[in-house]
């Protein structure tokens, strides 16, 4: 992978106008070197002003960078570009799908497969996201679960800034509590993963924790997302763990639809 970088970086220095910068930035953002990225991305767009690519990949970086309205502004430029582009409609079904936005969701998903009739991961996330519409529940828009205290186990979807995603937990007396659990889990998630680097255990990939008012499953849908899952005092851990494979699955699939 260094090797990549490296030959593409010679290649872009080589030639400034080359359109490796799109697959240079897409490369540093898939090794979270966010900065480094956008400024590639930054550069090429400046020089291909009219590319709709360019301004797809910025998307994606400023995405990851949790510039949500600047993400939104480079789709849209590309889509201005490009009406039929796949990658920046997939970008703002993203988007949408942050803001629990479930029709622009799957307005966007719909037009993306139209596109791509062949690409079966967004087909399903069509059929999936149009069921879930169809059902007009408000936990149907996220593809994780259930909230705690609504008949199963809750389940939250985040981003590694915090940022929730999907999902909803409930405290045991009513009240919502999704978007304080997902300001403390980016922070939970990187304590485990330093304790995992000093004891030599490993990449991390879930924990079960057993408490006097829940049990609790944590697990990594992704290398940017964690899910934890939530039940009664008492659930058996086994179980939930499975509650929460199964709901990470769902939730990585989801996120691989929309190309995140």
């Amino acid at each position: 992978m260094a090797d990549d970088v490296q030959a593409l970086t010679a290649r872009l220095a080589a030639d400034p106008t080359s359109l490796a910068f799109l697959a240079l930035a897409e490369e540093l953002r898939c090794r979270g070197q966010l900065a480094a990225a956008r400024a590639i991305a930054s550069g090429g767009v400046a020089r291909h002003p009219h590319l709709a690519d360019g301004y797809d990949v910025m998307g994606r970086i400023l995405a990851d960078q949790g510039e949500g309205d600047l993400a939104f502004d480079a789709w849209t430029t590309a889509l201005r570009l490009s009406p039929e582009h796949i990658g920046a409609h997939k970008g703002l079904a993203y988007l949408a799908f942050r803001s629990n936005d479930l029709a622009r969701v799957l307005r966007h998903l719909e037009l993306a497969a139209q596109h791509d009739p062949s690409d079966e991961a967004l087909v399903r996330a069509v059929e999936r996201t149009r069921a879930q519409v169809a059902g007009g529940s408000p936990s149907a828009a996220s593809p994780t679960g259930t909230p705690l205290g609504a008949g199963g186990p809750g389940t939250l979807l985040v981003d590694k800034q915090g940022r929730r995603l999907a999902g909803a937990i409930l405290h045991p007396d009513g009240s919502e509590v999704s978007d304080t659990i997902a300001a403390q889990l980016a922070a939970v998630a990187r304590e485990i993963a330093r304790t995992a680097r000093l004891l030599q255990l490993g990449v991390w990939s879930n924990l079960e924790v057993e408490g006097p008012d829940a049990t609790w499953s944590l697990v990594a849908p992704t290398q940017d997302t964690i899910l934890l899952a939530a039940d009664q005092p008492g659930t058996p851990p086994g179980r939930l763990a499975m509650t929460a494979e199964r709901a990470a699955r769902q939730a990585g699939q989801w996120l691989e639809s929309l190309g995140t």
